[in-house]
């Protein structure tokens, strides 16, 4: 591949192994080949400017699923999810025990006592303002971007997403990390911002690779000319990128990069 200009990459699954250590070769690699770096990540702002330090990153990168693009902490592009809606999701999930946190611009609110959705909660403490359990109407007013959720019972978890899909058509439920499912804005997802962050840097979709390990990347890898998945990534994943690398764990966005990207 000689043609490839910048490189989008997943954060949990991709560039992340599975003890959330962050593959860090890849910011020589790609200075070595000239090539343009940024994430595209379910995770919000606070978690993801971790990592964007880490990298030095300087371009724009995608956060919440789609639903932002932002610049440091300046948000460039932003989609969200319907206010005439928000309570009446918020309280059909509750009516099912289903454990969700919504993630706004005045920080991450949490409902629920599921496993998956405290572990995703602990990654936002000291990262952004963190609350538990407040009413439900006063989320009302808030921008929200997205609205991860999660119960044990995953042939649950698909039906609740398939029935959101049904009730709320403003709004689009996609499975994105493990058993979690995500709610946002119906235009938004990675493949929408990834189009709106190439228009913005003014780099076509044929100069452009993209890795991913879940569901939720699938849109981006349609965007893109390049895509990889990564050897950890469920089958239907893999059956939508062009390319499959090493999993997670064996660095596989550095190897390919390295091996295969001139």
């Amino acid at each position: 591949m000689k043609d490839v200009k910048l490189v989008l990459c997943d954060l949990d699954g991709t560039l992340l192994d599975d003890n959330k250590n962050v593959d860090l070769d890849i910011k020589n690699i790609v200075l070595k080949k000239n090539l343009l770096f940024t994430l595209v990540s379910g995770r919000n702002l606070g978690q993801v400017l971790t990592y964007v330090d880490a990298l030095d990153i300087k371009i724009p990168f995608i956060t919440n699923n789609g639903a932002s693009v932002c610049l440091g902490k300046e948000r460039l592009y932003g989609l969200f999810i319907d206010r005439h809606c928000i309570e009446d999701i918020l309280m059909f999930l509750m009516n099912y025990n289903i454990s969700f946190l919504v993630n706004c611009d005045s920080g991450v609110y949490s409902y629920g006592q599921d496993s998956l959705i405290q572990q995703f909660k602990l990654r936002s403490i000291g990262k952004c303002p963190v609350f538990d359990a407040v009413p439900i109407s006063s989320l009302v007013e808030e921008n929200i971007e997205k609205i991860i959720m999660s119960h044990p019972d995953d042939e649950l978890m698909t039906e609740i997403s398939n029935i959101l899909n049904d009730k709320f058509p403003k709004t689009h439920c996609v499975r994105s990390e493990g058993r979690a499912f995500t709610l946002t804005n119906k235009s938004a997802s990675k493949g929408s911002s990834v189009r709106w962050l190439l228009d913005h840097l003014g780099i076509e979709k044929e100069h452009v690779i993209a890795f991913g390990d879940n569901f939720n990347d699938i849109s981006m890898f349609k965007s893109v000319k390049y895509s990889v998945a990564m050897d950890n990534a469920a089958s239907e994943v893999k059956r939508n990128a062009i390319y499959i690398t090493k999993s997670n764990n064996e660095r596989g966005v550095s190897y390919f990069i390295e091996h295969y990207v001139k």
